[in-house]
């Protein structure tokens, strides 16, 4: 009787065991990902009129467009590791990326060092920019060239930590 009781109470212990460390080490994963589309992003030189779906559709000229990065509690943009802008330059020209934010308490901003694509889909990493402060607002710059042929565009951007 007592090999019975005692292999009932040893089972009902590891059992206990196992479904009280499953509820104190559950907690919500650290790791993070934010994708979002070109167009997120708006016109901030060179005309509205000239980009329509994440593309350049003027040959009169390059735009530059800013597009804003994911910012919050669950995604904070100082702990991005991995930062991806895809764009789809079909131009003889290319693009050019930069990471940037806008103060929060001062006016302006300011950029770090940028990428230069070449012809192609491709995802573009521009250079981490370690003034990325928590406050501060987060953004990428895209100059895109003029329509050649073919539209340039940005077809999205991925940020993970």
């Amino acid at each position: 009787m007592f090999g019975k009781l005692k292999k009932t109470t040893v089972t009902a212990f590891c059992m206990s065991a196992a479904i009280s460390g499953v509820f104190a080490f559950a907690s919500t994963s650290e790791a993070f990902w934010t994708r979002q589309d070109g167009n997120y992003c708006n016109v901030a030189l060179g005309g509205n009129d000239n980009f329509r779906d994440g593309c350049n559709i003027t040959t009169a000229g390059s735009i530059v467009v800013s597009c804003p990065v994911a910012d919050s509690s669950t995604h904070p943009k100082t702990s991005i590791t991995t930062f991806n802008v895809h764009i789809d330059d079909e131009s003889p020209s290319f693009s050019i990326i930069s990471r940037c934010v806008d103060f929060w308490n001062a006016v302006g901003g300011t950029c770090g060092n940028s990428v230069i694509t070449n012809n192609g889909v491709l995802g573009w990493s521009p250079p981490s920019f370690g003034n990325w402060t928590a406050p501060d607002f987060g953004y990428i710059s895209v100059v895109l060239p003029p329509r050649a042929g073919a539209n340039t565009c940005i077809k999205g951007y991925f940020t993970a930590g």
